[in-house]
């Protein structure tokens, strides 16, 4: 399974890496920042994101988990650093008067949105 880690700036604390499912195909890692919690599956075999949940505009009309968005503090530099891992950008960085977003993709296609709120 191939992996990318990337520094965000968020500090979590690994709680736990375990084997799941039992069978031992895959891991969970349990990260907890404060009192967020973020479970982090990464199975063997799992099928794909299907092609029509690509687009971020488009999978916002599907039932479900769409995505979920992480605050930086510079949406374009942040975007420069992934770019320069080898992450996939699925929505490159817009600018607005109130934020600046763009979404990314993990290794399972799924989208993360990273978001700058601005002072006004």
């Amino acid at each position: 399974m191939n992996k990318i880690h990337v520094r965000t700036g968020l500090q979590t604390r690994p709680i736990m890496v375990l084997s799941h499912p039992p069978d031992g195909s895959g891991e969970l890692s349990l990260q907890r920042h404060g009192n967020c919690y973020i479970e982090l599956f990464q199975i063997a075999g799992a099928k794909p994101l299907p092609e029509y949940r690509r687009d971020p505009s488009a999978d916002l009309r599907v039932h479900g988990l769409v995505h979920f968005a992480f605050q930086v503090s510079d949406v374009p530099a942040a975007i420069k650093e992934l770019k320069a891992k080898g992450a996939e950008i699925a929505m490159e960085p817009v600018d607005t008067p109130g934020v600046a977003f763009a979404f990314v993709r993990d290794n399972a296609g799924n989208c993360f949105e990273l978001i700058q709120y601005k002072k006004q």
